[in-house]
């Protein structure tokens, strides 16, 4: 399955980035002074296909529980691939989703292949959402 959908997120970004737009959401860093390597990162939403269903109900199935436990009416917000590619800095330090005023918003990050450290990828810092003299991208 991981296969067929990183296979599935290849060929879509490729036909995406021509169509441009309402596919793909901002990447924190990339508007900012400095940023040299635009096109390395993209952050594209996701049509609700077969496998991406199959993934999403796996993945979620795992997590029901949790989920109910903050949020007995919890929904799915954005669905989304991050597609890194060789020589990506990786983005600066940030929240997906602001402390305060989304505090019942949870992002899942789910890796469909080994993340070298050369195509920037994800870091997390235990209890830096309690922190607030992280830089947080707020």
């Amino acid at each position: 399955l991981c296969a067929r959908l990183e296979a599935y997120v290849g060929e879509t970004l490729k036909r995406r980035k021509l169509e441009g737009g309402k596919w793909f959401g901002d990447v924190h860093g990339y508007g900012d002074p400095g940023y040299q390597d635009r096109g390395k990162r993209w952050d594209m939403k996701l049509e609700l296909t077969d496998d991406v269903r199959s993934a999403l109900t796996s993945v979620l199935g795992r997590l029901q529980g949790f989920l109910e436990g903050l949020q007995p009416s919890w929904q799915l917000c954005e669905l989304a691939a991050m597609c890194t590619f060789p020589g990506d800095p990786g983005q600066p330090v940030h929240a997906d989703t602001h402390h305060i005023f989304d505090q019942q918003v949870i992002t899942i990050f789910f890796a469909l292949h080994d993340i070298a450290p050369g195509r920037g990828p994800t870091r997390f810092y235990a209890g830096s959402h309690r922190d607030s003299e992280v830089l947080m991208g707020y």
